[in-house]
């Protein structure tokens, strides 16, 4: 009898367990399921994040308010609309982070809705692949499941290389299912140890357990921002994660500790660019590089910076198209091309971006079909 009440007291203890969670999953999604969705970032499988398809909302960065479309294809676009994936006009496609978002700008005034208004006659589309936070490595995923899973047809790729990719890229590995991963704590994840644990406990509340369920959703959101507070404030107190320091700076960095992290991010950088750009001959596809530089970052007065010749001579030797933006905003009045208190550039800079793209016209008109 002892033992079988306590089998029953146990039975009981499940169903009320069980029947707790399964009201608590029932109310998330129930409430899911009648509240709109008023943003459309959203996580991806295979590339890690990009826009919910044919989506329209306000998109805030900052203090800036602006109406944003997606596409059929989930880009940032003029409007909702569906995007065939066979065109016989010819197909340029862009693609970066948030300079070729083109973050608090509203489409028509970015250089890729420019580019779209001045190329359109010429039977030329343009599609913006670009979302805030890419690096080359998840570029290279994203056009590939373009290409391969989607069927999408374009003619030449125009990538925008942001100084920042220098971390991003040490922050994310291809599994061998072809998928991008987030590494927790990047390139200082050897001396993290039990950080990394508590990194994925975060991933999972935030993907898993927060999103469907109310009450234990609650628990685990501030569980979580507890723990990472206090994980991440030991290890920095060991010197194995800190702020992040000025990445952008560490292109041009001699001090050995953050050298030695510097020429990790571009040894990987150079490593999936090559990749990218052997997958797109095969694909018979030409690839044009951008590279800009960052309003903290003007070499006024200088001479050739690290970045330029670092690309400048990868570009030569893998006989890509290359157009530096570096010296049309390293002068005076760069200040006026950039949003004010931020580093992003506003309606002048992309006119003047979009000016120097069509300039060099040779170096991004599509391959002939």
């Amino acid at each position: 009898m002892p033992n079988r009440q306590k089998v029953f007291r146990i039975l009981r203890m499940t169903i009320v367990v069980f029947l707790v969670l399964f009201l608590d999953f029932a109310c998330r999604n129930i409430y899911r399921s009648f509240r709109p969705v008023t943003h459309g970032r959203t996580s991806h499988p295979v590339y890690d994040h990009g826009y919910r398809a044919n989506f329209q909302w306000i998109d805030k960065y900052g203090p800036l308010r602006t109406p944003f479309f997606s596409n059929s294809l989930g880009f940032r676009d003029s409007k909702i609309r569906e995007v065939s994936l066979k065109s016989e006009d010819s197909r340029l496609l862009l693609i970066g982070d948030s300079y070729c978002e083109g973050v608090g700008i509203p489409w028509e005034k970015t250089f890729a809705g420019i580019l779209e208004k001045k190329l359109k006659p010429q039977r030329i589309e343009v599609l913006n692949a670009g979302v805030m936070s890419y690096t080359p490595i998840l570029e290279k995923i994203k056009i590939r499941y373009l290409l391969e899973n989607c069927g999408l047809e374009f003619d030449r790729v125009i990538l925008f290389l942001d100084l920042s990719d220098i971390k991003d890229e040490l922050f994310y590995q291809e599994d061998g299912q072809g998928r991008a991963r987030l590494i927790p704590y990047g390139p200082f994840a050897s001396q993290a140890g039990w950080g990394t644990w508590v990194e994925n406990f975060g991933e999972f509340c935030e993907n898993v357990v927060e999103p469907n369920f109310v009450i234990i959703g609650a628990l685990a959101r501030n569980l979580k921002i507890e723990i990472r507070k206090a994980t991440r404030k030991e290890l920095g107190k060991r010197g194995a994660f800190t702020t992040l320091p000025d990445w952008i700076q560490y292109w041009e960095t001699e001090d050995p500790p953050k050298k030695e992290i510097a020429d990790r991010g571009i040894a990987k950088l150079q490593a999936t660019m090559d990749d990218l750009v052997s997958y797109l001959q095969e694909k018979k596809i030409p690839l044009t590089l951008v590279i800009f530089p960052r309003q903290e970052y003007s070499m006024e007065g200088t001479s050739e910076t690290k970045v330029q010749k670092i690309w400048r001579e990868w570009a030569k030797k893998r006989r890509v198209d290359l157009i530096d933006l570096f010296p049309a905003f390293s002068v005076p009045e760069a200040a006026r091309y950039y949003i004010p208190k931020d580093g992003h550039w506003d309606e002048q800079g992309h006119r003047l971006v979009a000016e120097i793209l069509l300039q060099n016209f040779d170096k991004i008109q599509p391959a002939l079909k």
